[in-house]
């Protein structure tokens, strides 16, 4: 039944000729046609935003988030940047954010790579993004796994402020794999994104980097202690909850009918959380005992599960490398793993984990 009709007319009138009394619907699609994707293939977004104070509110009031350079405009001037950056996290999510994914199939997050801050990125800067075709491999007779290069830009600018692998599992359609449409150019042109990589990141880190910095980090000895081989069980889990998942879920341009249609997610009993905003939760939740960190780069992510929004997710993190860099700063190699449904502190405290978990 109908809940609510509207009919509005912007041009002139015209007379019917024939009363119909029935009419064929047929739904077209405006998400990708992965059947007929191939490798190099450019996908320009739809979507351009200016982010304002108002996002990084909403997202704050969601995910802990204590580090002072995405917090704190004194503290990120005092690093030589305009003011506070918009968080790692927040950015990731913007970044893989797709209005356009096929909304007649079942699309599932499957695995983030690479996801690396390449440009500091403020409240009031306008983005956009485009995402390139990387690799087309099929996951079983019916099932397609797409790998896309996730890029955000700035403005007019060329150069991505974000970058990110984001691996997809399309059920029931396999892509037609024509590898030999691949442009020529693709191996010469990513290289040429390395290296665009590289750069940034050491303009990036050029502005952490000072002599100065050691009398602005915190030594506070509640902070915890991070050492090699140590596994921290973190105390802070919440779910997402219905409402924000969803909320976020439109903020950032992730519009699949699993994420909002309850009536098509019936049979699942509910709907899912994008992988972003799991992976985000996954970080806040680990957020507060790595206080703080400066700068981070998201080597790999894997999903496993799915999760709903009224799962309650925490995390266990797994310290594997730390090296000392110069004025008083650590490089330290991390596996945080994120689990849901679990009272993390009280039920796995003292309980031996096997190492290849890590």
């Amino acid at each position: 039944p109908s809940i609510y009709s509207c009919c509005s007319i912007s041009t002139a009138a015209t007379t019917a000729t024939t009363a119909a009394t029935t009419t064929t619907t047929k739904y077209k699609t405006q998400g990708i046609n992965i059947k007929d994707a191939y490798i190099g293939e450019l996908i320009e977004s739809i979507d351009e935003c200016t982010i304002n104070n108002g996002w990084t509110s909403l997202w704050q009031s969601t995910f802990y988030e204590p580090d002072r350079i995405y917090t704190s405009n004194h503290f990120g001037q005092s690093l030589n940047f305009k003011k506070a950056l918009l968080p790692f996290s927040l950015l990731l999510n913007y970044t893989v954010g797709m209005s356009h994914i096929d909304e007649t199939r079942k699309v599932y997050d499957i695995a983030f790579n690479n996801a690396i801050y390449l440009k500091a990125a403020y409240t009031g800067d306008t983005f956009k993004k485009q995402f390139i075709v990387k690799r087309l491999k099929k996951s079983n007779e019916h099932d397609t796994l797409v790998t896309l290069t996730c890029n955000l830009l700035r403005n007019e600018e060329k150069d991505p402020i974000f970058s990110v692998d984001k691996v997809m599992l399309f059920k029931n359609v396999l892509a037609l794999q024509p590898e030999h449409k691949e442009p020529s150019s693709t191996s010469s042109k990513q290289g040429g994104l390395n290296n665009i990589h590289n750069n940034s990141i050491k303009e990036f880190l050029k502005n952490i980097q000072d002599t100065s910095i050691q009398s602005k980090l915190p030594s506070n000895p509640v902070l915890a202690n991070l050492s090699h081989d140590r596994l921290i069980l973190h105390s802070l889990q919440r779910p997402l909850g219905r409402s924000t998942n969803m909320s976020l879920s439109s903020l950032f341009r992730m519009t699949h009918p699993l994420i909002f249609n309850l009536y098509q997610a019936h049979e699942s009993k509910n709907l899912i959380v994008p992988g972003a905003l799991v992976l985000s939760s996954v970080l806040s939740a680990a957020s507060r005992d790595l206080f703080e960190v400066l700068y981070q780069e998201l080597i790999s992510c894997r999903f496993y599960n799915l999760v709903a929004p009224t799962d309650t997710i925490g995390a266990f993190t797994y310290i594997h490398d730390i090296k000392t860099l110069s004025n008083g700063l650590e490089q330290v190699i991390i596996t945080t793993v994120g689990v849901k449904n679990c009272d993390i502190v009280n039920e796995l405290n003292e309980v031996p984990l096997p190492l290849n978990l890590f």
